[in-house]
């Protein structure tokens, strides 16, 4: 979850459930420091994705079309 601190990682601010059960997140406070599986199903997608998904994450860039206008026209 560093990417989401690091802000490598954009959650959308829509994704209500993510980012109530990333706020839900941590570890116990006994011992190894494990974390806590409890209410985690989307941090392991997540973190699923991070490991196995990751060259999927990027989107390539599309060139933009072209828009053109008629001559005389208020857009020209």
């Amino acid at each position: 979850m560093e990417l989401v601190i690091s802000g490598r990682l954009k959650v959308m601010a829509s994704l209500e459930n993510w980012l109530r059960e990333f706020r839900k997140y941590h570890r116990d406070d006994k011992g190894a420091g494990k974390i806590v599986k409890k209410y985690d199903h989307l941090m392991d997608a997540t973190r699923y994705l991070m490991v196995s998904g990751r060259p999927y994450m990027c989107t390539k860039s599309r060139p933009r079309p072209v828009i053109r206008y008629p001559r005389g026209s208020a857009w020209s």
